[in-house]
């Protein structure tokens, strides 16, 4: 899998003079599988038996990121 997202995230971080954690990282992972498996083309969605999810929930404490993520995402 590509980490495009990831090097996205880490240089949107580091132009915006934020910190990246471990936490983060495993969190992008995530959305970026969340947008491969939901955003496909037309016909690929036709064709397959597999549902999309519809949204997602990221929870977590007070200033972990995710308002953050959520706005690079």
């Amino acid at each position: 899998m590509p980490k495009k997202f990831e090097k996205e995230f880490i240089s949107y971080c580091d132009n915006q003079n934020l910190e990246v954690n471990s936490n983060q990282i495993a969190v992008i992972k995530k959305l970026e599988d969340y947008h491969n498996d939901n955003y496909k083309s037309f016909f690929s969605k036709l064709f397959s038996k597999k549902q999309s999810k519809k949204g997602f929930y990221l929870y977590g404490g007070v200033g972990v990121g995710k308002t953050m993520i959520l706005n690079f995402f």
